[in-house]
């Protein structure tokens, strides 16, 4: 027999609505907005494997430094701990976007160690330093987890959705 229930993420933020409204659109923020100065993603992961437990954190932004200097740039930072092991792997790099792709439209940004492409259903990240990488393909279920229940915060005075 043939589960006809439809779990994704899409799905179930389309046709389902409780508590409080958020303040973003989950499915149309999730790409790139070129009517922000600053875009950016976070993924973390928590697991076990060959006996030892790994987390990682990886972040991407798209940012322009200056409405003066309309240079766009992207920052991508990956974090691997192998808390077995006690030992801490980061990088932390900047490219031009000229250097890098980025979409108009949709969640597509490469570089010549990150790729970050898909929507809230399907989406494929990789990335790689001298001492690590992370390769996934994440399939969404269940329903959006929103910051503070909104979806809003500020950090150092800063606005983010």
């Amino acid at each position: 027999m043939m589960n006809t229930t439809n779990n994704s993420l899409t799905h179930n933020i389309r046709t389902f609505h409780h508590g409080t409204e958020p303040l973003v659109d989950p499915i149309q923020d999730t790409f790139m907005r070129t009517d922000k100065v600053g875009n950016s993603w976070f993924w973390v992961g928590h697991f076990e494997t060959g006996g030892h437990t790994l987390d990682f954190m990886y972040h991407v932004s798209v940012l322009q430094f200056s409405k003066y200097l309309p240079v766009r740039m992207i920052n991508s930072v990956l974090s691997i701990t192998d808390e077995t092991g006690r030992i801490y792997r980061h990088e932390d790099r900047f490219y031009k976007v000229r250097r890098g792709q980025v979409a108009g439209q949709g969640l597509h940004i490469h570089t010549d160690k990150d790729v970050i492409e898909g929507d809230l259903d399907n989406m494929r990240i990789a990335s790689a330093m001298p001492d690590g990488s992370i390769y996934l393909d994440l399939h969404g279920t269940g329903y959006p987890l929103y910051s503070l229940g909104t979806g809003y915060f500020q950090i150092a005075g800063v606005a983010n959705y």
